[in-house]
């Protein structure tokens, strides 16, 4: 059992993308890509939550294979996400914090220049598979470009790095919030085809849009790249599944945060949709899943020990090592 992390994802993607279309009569494997937003090293039940339910999840581990000992490319969002397109360390494509950054003017050590974008100097792997006639698309979170330059965002958007369709990839690291119209503040989720309706919830959504990519690719090899904006804050349930963990919790798990599992329940059902559309397809045993987290998830301990935090990343230390780790799975059929 390996970890499967976004830099081996990377590496392995375009390891096959190289190969497609050696052999004429062979038709090339699709790739089905999700990324989970600050998912914990034990947030699944197959990487041992007491308390959260991933039944989908289960079973895609079940049929195909878990990675257990790795390290994601850095501890926040952008560079691994930057490492999951190009295959790249943070280093070297030098995205090495999240975009816009920290700011903590009062630190001792201040960081080095660093990069707030994909660069167009990097292949993707959207690019590397297009190039092999491959459907490209991404649904969910990109934050790959700027938030403080208006001017030059649009030029690094996923459609600007092979993607022939986006939806929802913009500059922000998390929705406003996660039901409809998906806003608050001034982060809104975007671009989104017209529709939906107060009580709408994103994680919903988003399937339902990559349900309907699923249906327009026909029997054309793709990738479906889904970088899911949850679990990532703000830690919003939908009212029905918030009630149903509120009665399983239990002061003696690891885990005790209902809203929390609420937003893996939605994940893990997004999950099962993909995998049945595969099958309604025909198509799930020509299609590679890829399922991993970005950075571990959101776990800090105060004085006393309880978590301040939604989630649970024992045994690994609080907010140091454990947002290294991140959970993965790679499913061959």
């Amino acid at each position: 059992m390996r970890l499967l992390s976004t830099a081996l994802a990377a590496a392995c993607l375009l390891a096959c993308a190289s190969d497609v279309g050696s052999d004429a009569e062979e038709r090339p494997p699709n790739f089905l890509v999700l990324l989970v937003d600050d998912l914990g090293w034990t947030d699944l039940g197959c990487y041992g939550s007491d308390f959260y339910l991933t039944p989908n999840i289960d079973q895609l581990a079940a049929d195909g294979v878990r990675f257990t000992h790795g390290y994601a490319a850095c501890t926040v969002c952008s560079p691994t996400r930057a490492a999951m397109m190009t295959g790249l360390y943070p280093g070297r494509t030098n995205v090495t914090d999240w975009i816009p950054g920290h700011r903590r003017p009062r630190a001792p050590l201040r960081p080095p220049d660093w990069t707030m974008r994909l660069e167009h100097r990097h292949t993707t792997l959207a690019e590397a598979l297009g190039a092999a006639g491959y459907r490209t698309a991404h649904v969910g979170k990109w934050h790959l470009m700027p938030t403080l330059e208006p001017d030059v965002m649009a030029d690094y958007a996923p459609q600007h790095h092979g993607f022939e369709i986006n939806i929802a990839g913009n500059q922000w690291g998390a929705p406003g919030s996660y039901f409809h119209p998906y806003v608050r503040n001034d982060r809104e989720v975007y671009p989104l085809p017209e529709g939906g309706s107060e009580g709408d919830y994103l994680t919903d959504r988003l399937t339902d849009e990559a349900l309907a990519i699923l249906d327009g690719f026909g029997d054309e090899p793709f990738l479906l790249y889904f970088p899911y904006y949850t679990v990532h804050t703000p830690i919003e349930a939908k009212p029905e599944d918030l009630a149903r963990f509120e009665d399983r919790v239990d002061a003696s798990k690891r885990h005790r945060n209902p809203a929390y599992a609420s937003m893996l329940a939605a994940l893990d059902r997004s999950v099962g949709r993909l995998r049945a559309k595969l099958e309604e397809l025909g198509i799930a045993d020509d299609t590679v899943i890829v399922l991993t987290g970005d950075n571990g998830g959101l776990d800090r301990k105060g004085p006393d020990g309880r978590m301040g935090n939604p989630t649970e990343n024992d045994p690994l230390t609080a907010c140091g090592k454990s947002r290294l780790k991140s959970p993965g799975l790679f499913n061959v059929r």
